[in-house]
């Protein structure tokens, strides 16, 4: 039995409805009932989807991490075979070593030249500083030989910078979209060609667009280029920077 079967039969042996568990877990109902169904094709990204997984099991009373491992195993089992096999997949053997030797000599005497450089500044700079010192006669005492340090200057701590996505919307035609900030549903409806909307976070909004070439997209302050074309459903994520 799939981890969407299970969580349907444990709400509907608690009595609970579909509206129930969305107004507890601020999760669209058009994503609950994709869960149940095990329609994973439509959910959101996989960090996003497992959270889904993580808040229905909870609020059930169930296992949180069982679940959404179990749901990983379900839903992205071959995505993980295939970067496994990717990862594992054997290096080609190099049977002949060759040592770059014109390189290896050029930093020989470049190192050779730089001690040798370095000794006879140093040894200048002594020599300067010899001359332009005045003779300290014992027990008398050499005007100007009194001299305050000043205390050093504290430096500020530095202060953290947190990272902030801000993603501002601007429809020219109508369009439906949908916004998930830091893992949490924020809004889903058709916006009317006009309407401007703005979202923030501090980690990543994810959003998905059922006409891209009828709406502008400013992140960061920063007026980015159209998702796709009118009419086109397309979806794209911003990190926070």
């Amino acid at each position: 039995m799939g981890v969407g079967q299970k969580l349907q039969d444990e709400r509907l042996r608690q009595g609970l409805s579909l509206e129930e568990i969305e107004e507890e877990t601020k999760i669209r109902k058009y994503y609950l009932e994709a869960l149940e169904q095990e329609n994973y094709d439509v959910l959101p990204p996989q960090v996003y989807a497992t959270g889904f997984v993580r808040k229905y099991a909870k609020i059930l009373g169930l296992n949180e991490d069982e679940y959404s491992r179990e749901f990983k195993q379900q839903a992205y089992y071959e995505e993980e075979q295939v970067e496994m096999a990717e990862i594992s997949e054997p290096l080609a053997p190099t049977n002949k070593v060759v040592l770059p030797w014109g390189n290896i000599m050029a930093g020989i005497i470049f190192l050779v030249l730089a001690i040798w450089i370095g000794n006879y500044v140093v040894g200048y700079i002594a020599d300067r500083s010899t001359q332009e010192v005045e003779p300290q006669v014992p027990g008398i005492h050499q005007p100007g030989e009194q001299t305050s340090t000043p205390d050093p200057t504290p430096t500020p701590p530095a202060t953290p910078v947190t990272p902030v996505a801000k993603l501002e919307l601007r429809t020219t035609q109508p369009c439906w979209v949908s916004v998930i900030v830091d893992g949490e549903a924020q809004y889903t409806a058709t916006m009317p060609a006009g309407e401007e909307r703005t979202f923030e976070g501090n980690e990543l909004i994810y959003i998905k667009v059922g006409n891209a070439g009828g709406l502008e997209i400013t992140f960061n302050g920063i007026k980015q280029e159209p998702l796709g074309l009118p009419g086109e459903v397309t979806e794209r994520e911003f990190a926070a920077e």
